[in-house]
């Protein structure tokens, strides 16, 4: 973990996008993230979802926009942000988000 925490030392200012509606579109968030760059901002990160429910009409895929990102930047930190939700609906029963084990 030391690794992990010197690699965020250095990152002080970041945006975090979830990219639904009008940021759906990958090339708006890679000049977003050139603007942020230039703007001196160090992190650009996404939510890594793929579905949304409504009113949400318009999803991006994270990978795809992390790789327009990085095209349109030469220094900011990328990455997704994933959320650990539990097990889906299905597989929750009596025992709620516990592990299965």
């Amino acid at each position: 973990m030391a690794g992990a925490a010197s690699a965020r030392a250095g990152l002080r200012s970041a945006l975090w996008l979830p990219l639904f509606d009008s940021l759906a579109d990958p090339m708006a968030v890679a000049r977003l993230a050139a603007g942020a760059e230039e703007a001196r901002w160090h992190g650009l990160f996404v939510w890594d979802h793929l579905s949304w429910r409504v009113p949400v009409r318009e999803v991006a895929d994270p990978w795809i926009t992390l790789a327009a990102a990085a095209k349109a930047t030469e220094r900011p930190r990328l990455g997704p942000i994933g959320h650990a939700t539990g097990p889906p609906p299905a597989r929750q029963g009596r025992q709620g988000n516990r592990h299965p084990g």
